[in-house]
Order: C-alpha cells, then structure tokens, then sequence
C-alpha cells in the first residue's frame, strides 16, 4: 500500500511572479568563441549558421553551426572550440548533433569549456570531410 502522506504534491507557482522573475534575468550574447586550431571555424560569420550563445541566467542555448577545414578522423573527440568562462556547463554535456547531409555526430561539452567534434557519419563512423557542417545547437546549465 502506497503511503499518500510521503508523496510529492506539485508546487504553487504564482504566475505573475514567475514572469517578473524571468523578465528581470540577465540576458548575455556571446560570438567570440575561441577555435584552438585551424582545423575548424565558423560555418558563416552572420545569420542562423555563425555559432553563437545566448545566456539567460544559467542557462546557456549555444547555436549555429561549424565548419571542418581540414578532414579529420572521427575517431576520439575532435577540439573545435572554447567557450568563455562563466558559461562552462556544470557537468559534461553529450549530444548527438546534426552534420552535413544525414550525417550526425556528438557534440560533446567539457565543464572547462571545451568542445568537441566525434563519432561522425550515418550507420557506421567515417571521416569529418572538408566543409562538413556541424551544427552546435545545445542547452544545458553553466556552473
């Protein structure tokens, strides 16, 4: 028999109070990320495809895309860029992410700030080619 007393019971949330909460949360956009190597870069420099973050309080929504400059292996993770300090994820983050044509890859997020390319293809893992896109979008919670 299931105890009723020890069950949670959903909170009370006054609306109103949720939405001034929100409204008043720092908003931060950030595009200068730093790309430790010139095996990757920016997919395009304006538009949905130039990588870019968004931070509302702690969370963090990273976008766009990158580009593979040079053909990379797939195998272990690839380092395609470095987020800012104070937007590093308090865990790490691992998601299966979008690449170029039906191709999909794991973006993976250090709680360093590190990010990383790996594992690319459709069924079976293959090379990152040249111009690969590699679409960044992501949300989790920084530290």
């Amino acid at each position: 028999m299931i105890d009723k007393s020890k069950q949670l019971r959903p909170a009370v949330i006054d609306i109103a109070d949720a939405i001034n909460d929100l409204e008043t949360l720092d908003v931060l956009e950030y595009t200068d990320f730093t790309y430790p190597n010139s095996n990757f870069e920016p997919y395009a420099t304006s538009g949905n495809d130039a990588p870019g973050a968004v931070r509302y309080g702690k969370i963090v929504m990273l976008s766009g895309g990158i580009k593979c400059v040079t053909a990379q292996t797939s195998t272990g993770n690839k380092h395609i860029m470095t987020l800012p300090s104070g937007w590093y994820p308090r865990k790490q983050q691992i998601v299966v992410s979008s690449g170029s044509a039906a191709n999909k890859f794991r973006l993976t997020i250090d709680p360093d700030g590190k990010v990383y390319a790996g594992t690319y293809g459709t069924n079976s893992q293959i090379n990152i080619p040249v111009n690969a896109w590699l679409c960044l979008n992501s949300m989790y919670i920084c530290e």
